[in-house]
């Protein structure tokens, strides 16, 4: 059995109702989203989903799409080729290989109705098997999907790295939960933004770490991961 999206649509105008849903984004994908916009003539209503801080300084780590997304229409998405990285891997919202116990951990998105709940079951019942739940993965969602998600994680990491060494930030805030308020008196800085003006990361930083996103350079550091499983890389890749 394969994964099969049923084009119900309910992903891009129900996300953000699911619990720690909606469609989640990087800097770089938010300003992207805005140029597609402002091309299409398209109202995107954004906002940060959530932020931490630095000093008195508050600085955006994710934002989300407020509301229903605006480039779905006709059950079709208008920017497919250029979605963003949570669309990319949907229903999977989590997934990574733990060296150290040996095991994938994931998560899934809940309310996809095009999802195999028994899936979910099958990979608990295998979770000691790490080659196992790699080709379920695969076999289910397709190599795309796996990828993508490895890498977003990736980036997820990095990000935690330079929050957490590079800038001392405090815990991550979900904006939504912070009266409205005290939300319209706060500036907030998106982190490149912040990061290239506090000196913390160059230009030539943010770019590679764009690039190295969108082109999936991290999961050639998959392979390594297949090697500890004994999984051919080609194999896996076909």
């Amino acid at each position: 059995m394969k994964f099969q999206c049923q084009k119900c649509g309910e992903c891009c105008k129900n996300y953000e109702r699911i619990e720690g849903g909606g469609v989640h984004l990087f800097e770089w994908e938010k300003n992207k989203l805005e140029q597609h916009a402002k091309t299409l003539g398209i109202n995107l209503e954004l906002q940060p989903f959530s932020i931490f801080k630095v000093g008195k300084v508050y600085v955006a780590y994710h934002y989300i799409i407020k509301n229903a997304c605006p480039f779905f229409e006709d059950n079709s998405c208008m920017i497919y080729n250029n979605r963003p990285s949570t669309c990319k891997t949907f229903p999977i919202n989590f997934f990574m290989y733990d060296p150290i116990e040996n095991i994938f951990r994931f998560e899934f998105v809940p309310g996809c109705t095009a999802f195999d709940k028994s899936l979910k079951k099958e990979l608990l019942e295998k979770q000691d098997d790490a080659k196992e739940h790699l080709k379920i993965l695969r076999d289910y969602f397709g190599k795309e999907i796996v990828l993508s998600a490895y890498q977003n994680q990736h980036t997820i990491n990095k990000f935690g790295y330079i929050l957490k060494f590079k800038l001392n930030a405090g815990e991550l805030i979900q904006y939504s939960n912070i009266p409205k308020e005290e939300r319209e008196k706060l500036t907030i800085y998106p982190l490149f933004t912040f990061c290239k003006k506090n000196n913390i990361l160059s230009r030539t930083q943010i770019k590679s770490i764009i690039e190295e996103h969108n082109n999936l350079e991290d999961v050639k550091d998959f392979s390594k991961t297949l090697d500890l499983l004994d999984v051919d890389l080609n194999e896996f890749m076909h």
